[in-house]
């Protein structure tokens, strides 16, 4: 198994949700709880929050640091994560994934491989925060393409090698962005 230490992105703004996405619950567990839950279960060495409310996340027992680029976009939070874990791979999982689990994790870690990132995919579908990263291998490039003034994940994973993995179900992948959306 790979070794691997997960980084949750749970610093996003919430505006279509409404309310903070981190601490919504599902099946009795807040947004973040469960997906830190789903890292450590594959077998992640720890896992930190990144952004968001950090008395909030520490109540749910959570480790949280701050996001060195606070409203900039889930490829700040990467970076801000890629310089405060040290780990060679890290599983960089958003926090508003109510059906991710942890053999979706494990799937997409153990697919990394020499490359610097890989993706979970279904069909046409990428999610790009559901991922494991070399942070030595993507560290430059990401930062050149934040300092360029790009901010889409896909804009800074273009400038390194990256792969897709399929997972089979695409419920894993589904974010909860309103609140429709968690019905």
């Amino acid at each position: 198994m790979v070794a691997f230490a997960a980084a949750v992105l749970t610093g996003g703004a919430s505006r279509r949700m409404g309310r903070d996405k981190a601490f919504i619950e599902v099946g009795g567990l807040a947004l973040a709880r469960r997906v830190a839950d789903a890292a450590l279960d594959a077998g992640a060495s720890s896992v930190t929050c990144v952004g968001g409310d950090a008395s909030g996340l520490r109540a749910l027992s959570l480790t949280v640091i701050a996001d060195s680029y606070p409203g900039e976009g889930p490829l700040g939070a990467v970076l801000t994560a890629f310089d405060a874990i040290d780990a060679a791979v890290i599983a960089v999982l958003a926090c508003d994934l109510p059906d991710l689990d942890a053999a979706t994790v494990r799937l997409v870690v153990e697919a990394l491989g020499d490359r610097a990132a890989v993706i979970a995919a279904h069909g046409a579908e990428h999610h790009p925060l559901v991922g494991a990263y070399a942070p030595a291998s993507c560290r430059a490039a990401f930062t050149a393409a934040f300092d360029a003034g790009r901010r889409a994940m896909f804009d800074a994973l273009d400038e390194v090698a990256f792969g897709l993995v399929e997972v089979p179900d695409s419920r894993v992948l589904r974010n909860a962005n309103r609140p429709s959306d968690l019905r």
